[in-house]
């Protein structure tokens, strides 16, 4: 599939369709490609912040590893919606932004007149870092960061991690 078409179905389950919508127009899309990486739109992503992040097959091919879904039971921020109840999205939400804001970024560079030298394989790279950026986490790292690596402290003990 090279570009999304009206009528087809999407790729992925948070991807969606509008009937009315002129995939062209939008400034997103960038005449049906993705900003900054210039793929061929697959299909749209509803964001609660950005609304809508276009996604090629490749970014849905990430999207859709087991690793990257699990990412939708993690709570980006941890312990602060006991303080804040409407303080909640997960660190899939999360990583689809940063993700999107990487693309914008790239975008931008690219559109530089010294900027030749950014190659779509390496605006292709950054993007697909952002978006991959928490999959290492452990759980409940960002509330007990300040508490430092729990592997090191296994480390100065001498026992194995």
């Amino acid at each position: 599939m090279d570009s999304f078409e009206l009528g087809q179905r999407p790729l992925h389950a948070y991807s969606f369709i509008m009937s009315d919508f002129d995939l062209r127009a939008h400034p997103e899309t960038h005449r049906g490609r993705t900003a900054g990486t210039a793929f061929p739109v697959s299909t749209l992503l509803r964001d609660p912040l950005y609304d809508i992040v276009p996604l090629a097959d490749a970014e849905l091919r990430l999207i859709d590893t087991q690793a990257f879904l699990r990412l939708e039971r993690i709570q980006q921020l941890g312990f602060v919606s006991r303080v804040w109840p409407g303080a909640r999205h997960t660190r899939f939400e999360h990583s689809i932004g940063v993700f999107h804001l990487a693309r914008q970024a790239v975008e931008h560079l690219r559109a530089r007149a010294d900027a030749a030298w950014i190659t779509d394989e390496d605006a292709r790279t950054i993007c697909a870092a952002a978006l991959l950026h928490d999959i290492g986490h452990y759980p409940f790292s960002h509330a007990i960061e300040e508490l430092g690596d729990p592997g090191a402290q296994c480390l100065l003990l001498g026992l194995a991690w």
